[in-house]
């Protein structure tokens, strides 16, 4: 087998006064540092982003879509 390897991607979003840029990268496991970004005419400054598993987030989400075609709590799917 071929062995493992990491990924890594971003984003860049532009508004009328702003920026945004998220960068990540993640290992084999899925892990790794991911950070967002706000360019602005003042400056940049860094957003806090929560520590989330993006497995584990999207488990949840497919979950919650499930519990809503079966009747459940609206979510967005």
């Amino acid at each position: 087998m071929p062995r493992p390897y990491g990924i890594r991607g971003g984003w860049r979003a532009t508004f009328a006064g702003a920026v945004l840029e998220y960068t990540m990268r993640a290992g084999f496991t899925g892990q790794g540092p991911a950070t967002l970004t706000e360019h602005t005419a003042d400056g940049e400054q860094p957003i806090d982003l929560p520590a989330t598993s993006p497995h584990t987030a999207m488990i949840d989400h497919v979950l919650a879509c499930l519990t809503f075609l079966s009747g459940g709590e609206a979510v967005a799917c």
